[in-house]
């Protein structure tokens, strides 16, 4: 029988690498010396296996190879066109064939020296050329022997040669003689001869053909590139187009070149790969909207993004994309990103990687009229419509959002913007126009501005009057389910909708659901699997405007049943339909449910036990309430604690939370999905967390001139628990306390809260926790405090102090401070008797002769006529060389007046991220609540840094309510409000002076 040989070669390649076109001819010339020595060898092979023609279903006969060979230009065939498939080859003839292959010129010169080849010998050039390439060499006494025989063993020694591959010590069974048995036994093992009774025989050329074939299609292929897909898998693509993918066992080492071995088609490739470090570079390409690009595919399952911004606070990602490459992260977030500097991290690969944005606040930067017809109103003549589009710097729709931005006019009647883009021009005296009162005419000419002045963009538009909108165009896009779920038996009907969109015979979006109820007719194929809200007869359409910018909606109904409905909404005026196939799968079931410990369970703490469900369809299950319905059964090994998925509302995803587990010990917890598996993890609960040691210091002066006195106390220190975690203790009584010592009280004393510098020099201040007055061993943290002499000091400071405002209260008066600067630039803190303050401007005064606080109240009956004063006061350094620094104040009449907004955390609100608040349903049922809500959580400072308490706001909105909810006033016979856990909703806040605020709240249970 035949043995196949198994072909190895090796492929560097770094990642990426490509073979370009400056190697072609190099590697065509390697190539082709390939093919010829595996030609060759194979020529031989068939003194011990005859040439087989036979042909299977799936292989050539030998004369087809021959005959593609022939096409490829390697055979030629003889006078008359045979193959001569039977015939030995001659070395004469081999050496013509080899020559062609590798595309050798012919060299008759070269061949000069063979006493027995002519110079008219008809291979005399191809005799020379492989003689100087080195391929073939005579057979002794000035001899080629160009009508002998090539044997087996001349033809191993040749690959060997020509292939680099050495000679091996190893037994040959066959017959060989033995200056060949190391090329032959080198040969066999690489696979390119197959072994046979005697190697110094000849073959037909059939074998040749039989083998060739085989070898030219594997041969041929080499490696083009390859890539690294992530540290535990690699792709190698081949130049006929093949690729393999390999997953590796070990990880590769970012930076390492590391040889890996592929097969392909039967034949090895080892390559050299390296992993290149995780970078990243991000861009912004929406107002709430991320794009992060990696330089390598990563696992989607374990990365994630951090986003902070300039001020170190993590900022919310509402939903994380990635693209099919894996290589790029759509990053979404529920609010607009405010303007200003952020830093993304990417967390979870071999490596971490990070980068930076800076963010522009949204502004308008397009404004379209989407046709030019204002069409007439379906039941007033005096009032027509027409369809305004609003893209902000991203291309993003915006109309919602920012129609009431803009200023609109019309040339006849009161032009009015609605949010779903719905540009109204009314014409009756009510809106305003007692002189023109008329009704529009079909075919009349409106002209029509809109500008925005923030942007200063402006648009245009000459509309013709004509007839009223019907719907046309519908589309039904989607089934909507806010928490991405699957439609099944089980599940709530009402938390489904329709998405529709439509448009009027003019090209405008169709806004008004009952427009659109009474224009077109609904279908039901099969109600039992599902219906919608009032049925087909009187369906209940909506609008949506936190679905894609705003949507119509139809919500299903009933109780939903497997299989398939499929909806058509037809319009009764063009005939025109869409159909949705509303698809109810069988009950959603927990097929998949990946526990995993965390890094620590602390015993008095809810434990978050990282998990991954997915239901048996292959859809991620990220609500509480799903899982639970979905049969996930927890379990507990411990009578103590209770375990239970819970929703987060704000992140929009389960938390599997382990709680009241108040002791040390071990827990198993136990899963059983849906379909009956079983999957456990077992947490080490550690001790509760205890205020263990106190680590740093923070907002403290530690170089003081003498007599200098600064504050120490608990909100000077950052304490530790025994995990490394940040921890407040809780301060004062049988609690926890501090205890402070200096090493020298010559130099240092500590008393009341306080460290007082007594004389130069330093000294070593060791503070303590104590609990119950009773020291925490191991929680001492030393410092040194440095005291110096004014006479060290080499200059002063005295920092700028803002803007003053005359006759402004306490709060508006500015403190001043001196700071002494050494010669290394560190900076000293000064007592207050080391300089004094003197005022210069009339009517600038210290509130006592030694506050060193100045008050504004300037004299004159017009001291601002011109604007804002600039008032002067001196600072004098006592003593030493009695340094004076006359520095300038802004004095401003301007009222004390709202400048910034931002969130906090105060009252029934926490915050989120920078515009994102969460609230208990309790404390916004009503729109008092949410009115009390906004003045609590939103912090108000004037223009002058002082913060107005309590904030005040002339208008409090509430807009985009999800789920169709709502918040009324709550007195009857109002409706009740129907806001429920898990919905959202923004609030616009204003002031008097037109600040604005908007912020989402995430309603909690």
């Amino acid at each position: 029988m035949r043995q196949k040989g198994n072909q190895y070669f090796i492929q560097t390649s770094q990642q990426p690498k490509h073979f370009r076109g400056g190697e072609t001819k190099v590697m065509k010339k390697s190539l082709s010396l390939l093919v010829a020595i595996a030609m060759v060898f194979s020529m031989f092979a068939s003194v011990a296996f005859a040439a087989d023609a036979t042909t299977t279903a799936t292989e050539k006969t030998t004369q087809q190879k021959f005959d593609e060979l022939k096409a490829a230009g390697v055979f030629t065939g003889y006078p008359g066109g045979g193959a001569g498939l039977e015939n030995e080859m001659t070395r004469a003839e081999f050496a013509k064939v080899l020559a062609k292959i590798a595309n050798l010129k012919d060299n008759a010169a070269a061949a000069k020296n063979y006493s027995d080849v002519s110079k008219t010998h008809w291979a005399v050039g191809q005799i020379g050329s492989v003689t100087e390439a080195g391929f073939m060499t005579g057979v002794g006494a000035s001899k080629f022997a160009p009508t002998g025989k090539v044997t087996l063993e001349q033809v191993a020694k040749i690959a060997t040669l020509v292939g680099g591959i050495p000679q091996l010590d190893k037994a040959v069974t066959g017959k060989v003689s033995p200056w060949a048995k190391g090329y032959v036994a080198a040969a066999i093992e690489a696979g390119l001869l197959p072994e046979a009774p005697s190697y110094q025989v000849n073959a037909k050329r059939g074998a040749l053909v039989d083998v060739a074939y085989k070898l030219y299609s594997t041969l041929s292929v080499t490696v083009k590139e390859a890539k690294v897909i992530d540290a535990k898998n690699i792709e190698v693509t081949f130049t006929d187009g093949g690729v393999v993918k390999k997953a590796l066992d070990t990880a590769l080492v970012a930076g390492t070149a590391t040889k890996v071995t592929v097969e392909y088609n039967g034949t090895k490739y080892e390559v050299t790969v390296t992993l290149q470090a995780l970078t990243a570079t991000a861009t912004v390409v929406g107002a709430k909207k991320v794009e992060v690009k990696l330089n390598q595919a990563v696992d989607t399952a374990k990365v994630t993004f951090e986003v902070k911004n300039a001020t170190n606070t993590v900022v919310n990602v509402a939903k994380t994309t990635f693209s099919d490459d894996k290589m790029t992260a759509t990053l979404e977030f529920a609010t607009n990103l405010i303007a200003g500097d952020y830093t993304i991290a990417a967390k979870g690969a071999t490596t971490d990687a990070s980068a930076k944005i800076t963010v522009v606040a949204e502004k308008i930067a397009k404004i379209e009229f989407v046709n030019d017809k204002a069409v007439f109103s379906r039941t007033d003549a005096k009032v027509v419509t027409s369809t305004v589009k609003i893209s902000n710097q991203y291309g993003e729709d915006v109309t919602a959002a920012k129609s009431g931005q803009l200023t609109v006019t019309a040339g006849k009647g009161v032009a009015s913007l609605a949010t779903s883009g719905v540009l109204t021009i009314d014409n009756n005296t009510a809106a305003g126009i007692a002189a023109s009162n008329t009704v529009f005419a079909k075919d009349e000419k409106v002209a029509v501005s809109a500008i925005d002045s923030a942007s200063n963009t402006f648009a245009s538009v000459v509309l013709t009057v004509a007839d009223k909108a019907q719907v046309a165009e519908i589309a039904i896009e989607k089934l909507y389910n806010a928490d991405n779920e699957t439609l099944a038996v089980g599940s709530t009907a009402g938390n489904f909708k329709l998405v529709i969109s439509a448009k009027d015979q003019y090209g405008n979006k169709i806004s008004n659901a009952t427009d659109f109820a009474n224009d077109t007719v609904l279908t039901i194929a099969n109600p039992t699997v599902t219906n919608v809200v009032g049925g087909s007869s009187t369906p209940t359409y909506g609008w949506d405007a936190n679905i894609d910018g705003g949507k119509l909606t139809l919500t299903l109904a009933g109780t939903p049943g497997a299989g398939t409905s499929k909806v058509t909404i037809i319009s009764k005026t063009s005939g025109k339909l869409a159909s949705f196939d509303v698809v109810v799968k069988e009950a959603v079931k927990v097929d998949v449910l990946t526990l995993s410990a965390p890094a620590v369970a602390v015993a008095g703490a809810d434990i978050e036990i990282p998990f991954v469900a997915v239901d048996q369809f292959g859809v991620a299950i990220t609500s509480a309430s799903a899982l639970k319905s979905a049969g996930a059964l927890l379990s507990l090994t411990s009578s103590a604690g209770n375990l239970d998925f819970v929703q987060d509302y704000v992140k929009k995803t389960a938390k599997l939370v382990l709680s009241n587990v108040t002791t040390k010990g071990t827990v198993v917890v136990a899963a059983v999905t849906g379909t009956g598996k079983v999957q456990q993890v077992t947490i080490s609960v550690v001790d509760a967390a205890v205020p263990t040691v106190i680590s740093a210091t923070k907002d403290l002066t530690t170089t003081l001139a003498k007599t200098a006195v600064v504050d120490f106390s608990t909100g000077n220190v950052v304490v530790k628990d025994q995990y490394g975690r940040d921890i407040t203790p809780t301060w004062g009584g049988a609690n926890y306390s501090l205890d402070v010592t200096s090493s020298d009280t010559g130099k240092v004393t500590y008393a009341s809260g306080k460290l007082t510098a007594v004389a130069k020099g330093s000294s070593t201040i060791t503070v303590k926790l104590l609990k119950n007055n009773i020291e925490v061993a191991g929680s001492a943290f030393t410092f040194t405090v440095k005291v110096v002499e004014k006479g060290d000091i080499q200059s002063y400071e005295v920092p700028d102090l803002g803007t003053l405002l005359d006759n402004g209260n306490t709060d508006h008066d500015r403190q001043v401070t001196v700071n002494g600067v050494l010669a290394d630039a560190t900076k000293v803190a000064v007592p207050n008797d080391f300089f004094t303050v003197d005022t210069i401007t009339s009517g600038l005064s210290t509130t006592t002769p030694t506050s060193n606080k100045l008050h504004a109240s300037l004299p004159g009956a017009t001291p601002f006529a011109n604007g804002d004063v600039t008032a002067t006061f001196v600072v004098t350094v006592t003593g030493g060389n009695g340094e004076v620094i006359s520095k300038t104040v802004k004095v401003s009449n301007a009222a004390s007046v709202a400048d910034k907004l931002e969130l906090q955390t105060a009252g029934a609100g926490t915050k989120e991220g920078d515009l994102i608040l969460s609230a208990a349903k309790g404390s916004v049922d009503t729109v008092a609540e949410v009115n009390a809500l906004a003045t609590a959580v939103v912090k108000t400072t004037d223009q002058y840094g002082v913060a107005i308490t309590p904030s005040v706001f002339t208008k409090v909105y509430i807009t985009n309510i999800s789920n169709g909810h709502t918040i009324t006033d709550g007195v009857a016979p109002a409706p009740v409000s129907t806001i429920a856990a898990g919905d959202t909703f923004n609030v616009v806040a204003i002031t008097a002076n037109g600040k604005t605020i908007t912020f989402q709240v995430v309603v909690k249970a």
